[in-house]
């Protein structure tokens, strides 16, 4: 009820708004010592509210709480390894259908934490993606990957293996990843069409219009997408 009284149209100066709201709601119960404690999982519950569709509402619950427990712990952490580049480059072969011949490698950024543990990247690419600590990422992934590419292309002139790396789409949008693709082509002597550019979905639906005259630049260096 709350949800769709607060939804209803304001009118402000003549003009109609449209209000969302996100709701963490937490359940009483004798744990609770101070009103400082009852706030601060409303809270969890309402930013864990804000990441869904509009107009949610979230229950708060102890798994929430070790979730973004957990995220808070790993984010320092992952700023550190990024910028110590500490994160692993792993090459997934990509095989012809036809005949089994290796063809390309997808790139694949794994992550060790000082403690040994891997975290998953469904786990660390979306908390880089959120801590805008993905377009670094994607720059290491750019370089390395030309840097294996550079050295496959020296054991065999004819080559034509390519790598695939993935890129948030957002990337596109900093001019140090055109700049980036330039310097690789040169300074590794990349042939067109051995870097292939996958994007991510998250940031094609956020502007897919601003992205598609980049994508074509990108092409004319001899990217494929």
């Amino acid at each position: 009820r709350i949800l769709e009284t607060l939804a209803r149209p304001v009118t402000l100066d003549g003009r109609k708004f449209d209000v969302m709201t996100s709701i963490g709601i937490v359940e009483l119960d004798k744990n609770y010592k101070t009103p400082d404690q009852v706030l601060h999982d409303a809270d969890i519950a309402l930013y864990r509210a804000k990441e869904l569709e509009r107009g949610s509402w979230v229950m708060f619950d102890h798994n929430l709480d070790a979730a973004v427990k957990r995220q808070r712990m790993l984010l320092p952490e992952l700023k550190l390894a990024v910028e110590k580049i500490e994160l692993q480059m792993y090459y997934q072969p990509i095989c012809s259908a036809e005949d089994g011949s290796v063809c390309g490698f997808e790139v694949l950024a794994r992550w060790q934490r000082q403690n040994g543990e891997w975290v998953s990247p469904g786990e660390f690419i979306p908390l880089a993606e959120d801590a805008g600590l993905i377009h670094e990422i994607g720059l290491w992934a750019l370089e390395a990957a030309a840097s294996q590419l550079e050295k496959l292309n020296q054991r065999n002139a004819n080559s034509q293996v390519y790598v695939s790396i993935n890129i948030d789409a957002e990337s596109l949008n900093d001019p140090r990843f055109y700049s980036a693709v330039v310097a690789a082509f040169d300074r590794h002597r990349l042939k067109p069409g051995q870097l292939k550019i996958e994007l991510t979905e998250r940031g094609l639906i956020n502007d897919t219009v601003a992205v598609i005259p980049k994508m074509n630049a990108l092409i004319q260096l001899g990217c494929e997408f």
